[in-house]
């Protein structure tokens, strides 16, 4: 198994049908992506894990599942030569909840005495 050179190894698991042929389909073109193969994980049970190129294949899928969640599937990755372990993405906070100053125009926050543009997500 190739890592993408940070030393992680990224895998997806397709919750159904529909989800393994987007995933098939996303991943299609890349020469490095092995196909499903089951493998044991860190809760002890057998997974059939497509490999990713790397987080960033990880990442859209998470943001693309956020309009469809009908798309169920599993984020593992396996750390060096270390277990193949669940991956928890973090749900995003507002910028004006993170910074702790809410401004009054909703598109625009203020940051130490600054206004500066919203973030679009």
């Amino acid at each position: 198994m190739k890592s993408n050179g940070s030393g992680y190894v990224w895998f997806i698991e397709p919750y159904d049908e529909r989800a393994n042929k987007l995933v098939a389909s996303m991943l299609q073109a890349d020469a490095e992506t092995s196909a499903i193969v089951s493998h044991l994980c860190s809760d002890a049970k057998s997974h059939n894990l497509w490999q990713l190129p790397g987080h960033h294949i990880a990442t859209l899928m998470e943001r693309g599942a956020r309009d469809k969640p009908e798309i169920r599937f599993k984020i593992w990755y396996r750390r060096g030569s270390g277990p193949i372990c669940p991956w928890i993405f973090k749900k995003r906070v507002s910028l004006e909840r993170a910074s702790g100053t809410e401004s009054d125009n909703p598109k625009r926050r203020r940051v130490k005495g600054k206004t500066v543009a919203k973030v679009p997500f």
